[in-house]
């Protein structure tokens, strides 16, 4: 404000309103005048940039961070109660009572601390909080981005499908995500544009995989004889991998079924029996395996 009015000042000394010498009534009164206008403008420019800020997203985003770790002491209390009246009710119930001694210890004491103690609890902007943060672009595009890298780190690598199939598949569910943001923004915008489509996209085959996995029925096991891929390093000294090699090329295809982690003390495995099961969505899924020493060992 004080800006402005020097402003205002020293461009009517500029444009001849207002001479330096003079000091009249007159030039008193306009001065006065013209420095209540300027205040009054400078204020209301403030006051409307104070407002469009704190409707800005940015704003909301730290005021939702704000106000969850002012809760923090809270929500720890909470989540330490209630994972001790889960060991309650499906965990220890051979030992109920210890559990529920812990969880009055350790969870209603902070929750009654932070409740009667402290003026920080809101539930309303809490929830609020919550809402926002769990609803935002960023943090949701984030949540399926871990979500993606866990679903395929966990079920892709035993779920009999070809590797260079499943790749194209996730490649091509971001063109339609892609499609749709790059008709709603003009501009370019890395966020927009790849880190979205890349996370949001590839989620249908997560989905597809999780299912498959999880809803798979009919077990069955098939026992191998097999031989390690061996080679020699430049020294001539031999070499063993971890990927093994099954009788007739078996499982070729899906060498992520075939590694075998090479340790010392299963060296002389030469058997593996595999638990298969039939996934929902008709893909085959390995959910354990059984290494053994079988005599005769297998032929190379």
């Amino acid at each position: 404000i004080a800006v402005s009015q020097a402003y205002e000042k020293l461009m009517a000394y500029k444009e001849g309103k207002l001479r330096v010498l003079q000091d009249t009534d007159l030039i008193k009164e306009q001065e006065d005048t013209r420095r209540a206008e300027a205040k009054r403008r400078a204020a209301a420019a403030a006051k409307a940039r104070h407002e469009a800020y704190i409707n800005s997203e940015s704003y909301k985003a730290a005021d939702a961070v704000e106000v969850i770790f002012s809760h923090i002491y809270f929500l720890f209390g909470l989540a330490l109660f209630g994972f001790f009246a889960f060991l309650l009710l499906f965990a220890l119930r051979e030992i109920a009572a210890v559990a529920l001694l812990f969880g009055l210890i350790f969870g209603i004491k902070p929750l009654i601390k932070m409740v009667r103690g402290s003026s920080l609890v809101n539930l309303p902007r809490l929830w609020w909080a919550l809402k926002y943060l769990g609803m935002n672009s960023g943090v949701l595009v984030l949540f399926f981005l871990v979500a993606n890298i866990f679903t395929f780190r966990e079920f892709a690598p035993v779920t009999l499908i070809d590797y260079s199939k499943l790749v194209l598949a996730y490649t091509f569910t971001t063109l339609p995500v892609y499609g749709y943001l790059k008709l709603k923004y003009d501009d370019f915008s890395i966020f927009n544009h790849i880190f979205i489509p890349s996370s949001l996209g590839p989620s249908i085959i997560s989905v597809m995989l999780s299912v498959n996995f999880l809803f798979s029925s009919k077990p069955h096991t098939e026992t191998y004889l097999f031989n390690r891929v061996k080679s020699f390093n430049e020294q001539g000294r031999l070499i063993s991998k971890d990927i093994i090699l099954l009788p007739y090329n078996l499982y070729e295809d899906f060498e992520q079924i075939r590694i075998v982690p090479y340790h010392p003390d299963i060296y002389y495995h030469n058997a593996i029996t595999y638990h298969f099961e039939h996934g929902f969505l008709g893909y085959r899924v390995l959910k354990s395996y059984e290494l053994a020493v079988v005599h005769p060992p297998a032929k190379p």
